[in-house]
């Protein structure tokens, strides 16, 4: 069994790892890939996931030196095909298609509304993500390079306008 100075260790390796010049939607993609690993330990330490408001993510994001400016432009076609491919669709709807388990992706604007505001979403939602997966069989999907960008650029062109 691990002390605590060990994951304390482990958080701040992690930290040190992240923490470089880059778009805060890649950031948020980084995230959620090692989201499963840290989950793992979480457990394992008998520790409860830390969820993170917006504002906790947007200190977060600026203390890891991520910038929406260094985010490239999104290329929509591509996230849509990710969407399929990464197996989004098996518990999320688009357009009333697609699983049961999930949210409609539709009707999820305040999700969209910014990269900080996707990436506090993601990272609360990454451990029921893993658990569901799990249970159904179906591959934690991980995104490299821009493909976080383009999976949220989709998302947000097609999502109802917020009220």
């Amino acid at each position: 069994r691990q002390g605590p100075h060990d994951v304390g260790d482990a958080i701040l390796g992690l930290v040190e790892e992240l923490r470089r010049r880059q778009g805060i939607l890649e950031l948020a993609g980084r995230l959620w890939n090692h989201a499963p690993a840290m989950l793992g330990v979480f457990e394992y330490e008998k520790l409860e996931w830390p969820r993170l408001s917006t504002p906790e993510m947007a200190d977060l994001v600026a203390d890891l030196q991520a910038d929406p400016a260094r985010d490239p432009a999104p290329n929509l076609p591509r996230g849509q095909v990710l969407l399929v491919q990464r197996g989004c669709l098996k518990c999320h709807r688009l357009r009333g298609e697609g699983g049961a388990l999930g949210i409609e992706l539709t009707t999820y604007p305040r999700g969209y509304e910014s990269p900080v505001v996707w990436a506090a979403s993601i990272w609360n939602h990454s451990p029921r993500m893993a658990g569901q997966a799990a249970q159904i069989g179906v591959l934690y999907p991980r995104f490299t390079g821009e493909e976080m960008a383009d999976l949220f650029g989709f998302l947000r062109s097609v999502a109802a306008p917020s009220r």
